[in-house]
This record gives structure tokens, C-alpha cells and sequence, in this order.
């Protein structure tokens, strides 16, 4: 017994250290406030999306040529993970579930660090079981797809005649060769084989991101990052792909739209290989969500700046409502939102003792922890 009675005192010692180290460094912080670096900034989701986008239009703006009918930039929203760069492991910025924050419960928070090594990494895409889950059902019957666009029959409607009717189903299937320098990609329709396809030709374009912003989602599976990016068609006579390219991507893409709704809902299986090494092929799984053409140009050319800002506020309500049905969110905080210090420690000392004692007799089979746990009762 006097063998256990040390053990259990250097249990007991080493969680009066832990405690005075937690008591130190809550204290050298401020006390109470969240060490996560990137949970120090709650945001309302709907308010981050819509300031990013007047901020995308006065970027938009300066580049724009005037009179013309096609937005120079690209608007997206992607769903993915956001994982922290510090750690010898690459982790998510936070636990999953909401969290309390001076009080109050948050449910997202702005990633964007003031310098690069502040910054999140950024991994888009998502399960394949949630990507059967949520979009397999396409438009033959109610999903997340259906409800990301607010479509509803009313009483007596058929509801897969009501899907088909208002949304709008479009498929591409094209292959992707990147890994060139300065973020140039060349992009040929289908599945391109050169053996077998030389009479079709591809495109060179470069696309450049111009800004981002990451928004943690600890509350719903995966997080946001919004950006905003350029794409310029450079040489549309590619006959095949010239060496350099580091990957082969084959997009099977299908992109759903409803009628004046500002974002397109884009759900993309790709299958990766790379270059020299037919063997190691990945598949993904992505979605992401981009400003409709017509939309952003209608942004674009809105002279009253009030005007812009209500748009932004309009674009910002549905690409929110639509990840709350992509995406959805829990309102349940984690358990250890609720964990307390317990006020008697000779108490939580004898627990700890007991519990001890317990594993000891289910380790040993039951009898010869007996005496043991006589003693400490």
C-alpha cells in the first residue's frame, strides 16, 4: 500500500503543477481570455462575407474596364478545413462545437493574421460520405442542394416537378494540367487523352488571387475561405500539354443555379495523378460557391454606394443561407464549456485515489486489489 500511497502522490503533485502553470499563464494573458491565436476575433458570418465583397468591388472597380459586359474578377466561396501552422502536426485551428467567448457563444471567427506566418493553411474539400450525403440526390428529390437555393412546393405540389422546375442542372467534365510557374494552368473539354484526342485543343489561362479571406467555422464541419481572383485566357490553340506540368486533374463538375439567385452552387469530383506516376491516383471532393456573372457586373455598375452596400448585404444573406444548408452549424457547446474546478480538493483527492484503486482491481482480476481499496474507504 505504501507503493500505491506514493503513486498517488505524485498524481496528486503533478496536478497541483498543472494547476499552478494554468493559474500562471492565465494570468501572463490576461486572465480568461482564449490562447488560441486564431480564436481572438468573432465575426457574424454575414457581416465578414458582405464587407469582404464591397472590398472586392472597389478591387473589381480599378481593374474593370469601362463598358464592358463580363466582370474582370472571380468571387468563390469554398468549404474546407483551416489548419493551424503552429503544432508538429497539421491540426484544425479549433475543437469542433461552438465556443463561449467573454460570455458570449461564437460560432465564427476571422483566420486572416496581419502577416504570413499568422496565416491558417487552407485544405478545400470535403468527405466523400458528405459529399454523397449532401449532394448525390442532385434534383430528383429535396437535399441540401434544393434547400441551399430555398426551394419549397407549396401543399399539393409534387415536390422532385418543383426541384426540376426552378433549379437548373448544367454538367462539365473537363481535364486540368497545372504545376506550371506563375500559376498558369492549361485546361482541355472531357477527358483528354493526346494519344487519342489530337484534334482537340485546349486552353492557357493564369488565375490570380488577388485577395482572401478565412473564416473558421468551429460549429459546422468545415470552414470558409472566401477570394477573390482574376482568370486570363492566354492561348486558346493548345494542341497538347507541354512538359512541366506536375498534375493531372479530371473535373466532373455539376453546377446548379435558380433563376435571379446571385451564387451558383458548384459540386466537383476530381481525380488527381500525378506527373510520372499513373499509380498514385487521388479522388476529391469539392464545393464551392461563385458570384453569378450578372450579379457581380450589376455590383460592379451600381454608381450609388449605398445602393452597393445593400447588394452586398442581399449577396451576403443568401451565400450565408445557402452554407447553413451546405454546411450546417450546431448550436451545442463542448462539454468542456462547462467543466468547473471542484470546490474541495481533499474530495477530488480521494476520487482520484479511488479511481485508482478501481483500474487496479479490474487489472488485476478483482481480489488482490481488495485490501487496497478497504483502506482508502
Amino acid at each position: 500500500m505504501a507503493k500505491r500511497g506514493g503513486a498517488l502522490s505524485g498524481l496528486i503533485s503533478k496536478r497541483a503543477k498543472l494547476n499552478e502553470q494554468t493559474s500562471s499563464k492565465s494570468a501572463s494573458s490576461g486572465g480568461g481570455g482564449p490562447r488560441n491565436p486564431f480564436l481572438t476575433r468573432p465575426v457574424k458570418p454575414e457581416d465578414a462575407i458582405r464587407i469582404f465583397l464591397f472590398q472586392s468591388r472597389a478591387e473589381a472597380k480599378r481593374r474593370q474596364q469601362h463598358g464592358s459586359n463580363k466582370p474582370v474578377v472571380e468571387i468563390e466561396a469554398r468549404i474546407g478545413i483551416l489548419k493551424s501552422p503552429y503544432g508538429a502536426h497539421e491540426m484544425r485551428v479549433s475543437s469542433s462545437g461552438p465556443k463561449r467567448i467573454n460570455n458570449k457563444v461564437a460560432n465564427a471567427f476571422l483566420c486572416n493574421g496581419e502577416n504570413s506566418s499568422q496565416r491558417a493553411n487552407f485544405e478545400g474539400g470535403i468527405t466523400r460520405s458528405h459529399y454523397v450525403h449532401w449532394t448525390m440526390a442532385g434534383l430528383s428529390e429535396a437535399s441540401s442542394i434544393s434547400s441551399a437555393f430555398g426551394v419549397r412546393p407549396k401543399p399539393g405540389e409534387n415536390e422532385a416537378a418543383v426541384i426540376k422546375r426552378d433549379l437548373r442542372e448544367t454538367d462539365l467534365l473537363e481535364t486540368v494540367y497545372g504545376g506550371f510557374s506563375g500559376d498558369h494552368r492549361i485546361i482541355f473539354p472531357g477527358d483528354y487523352n493526346p494519344q487519342q484526342n489530337q484534334q482537340v485543343r485546349g486552353h492557357l489561362e493564369q488565375k490570380e488571387k488577388l485577395s482572401t479571406m478565412d473564416i473558421a467555422l468551429p460549429s459546422a464541419p468545415y470552414d470558409l475561405r472566401l477570394t477573390l481572383a482574376t482568370e486570363k485566357a492566354m492561348d486558346k490553340e493548345i494542341r497538347e500539354p507541354p512538359k512541366g506540368w506536375k498534375t493531372r486533374r479530371l473535373k466532373r463538375r455539376r453546377s446548379y443555379r435558380r433563376g435571379t439567385f446571385a451564387w451558383q452552387l458548384d459540386i466537383t469530383e476530381v481525380t488527381t495523378v500525378s506527373s510520372g506516376s499513373s499509380s498514385s491516383t487521388s479522388i476529391g471532393y469539392e464545393i464551392e460557391m461563385e458570384l453569378c456573372q450578372d450579379a457581380a457586373l450589376k455590383l460592379l455598375n451600381e454608381p450609388d454606394e449605398t445602393k452597393a452596400q445593400k447588394m452586398c448585404q442581399d449577396f451576403s444573406n443568401q451565400l450565408w443561407w445557402m452554407l447553413s444548408q451546405i454546411n450546417p452549424m450546431s448550436d451545442v457547446l463542448d462539454a468542456e464549456e462547462f467543466l468547473r474546478e471542484h470546490p474541495d480538493r481533499n474530495a477530488v483527492q480521494l476520487a482520484l485515489c479511488q479511481c485508482g484503486v478501481l483500474k487496479r482491481y479490474m487489472d488485476q482480476g478483482g481480489g488482490a486489489a481488495n485490501a487496497s481499496y478497504q483502506s482508502v474507504i
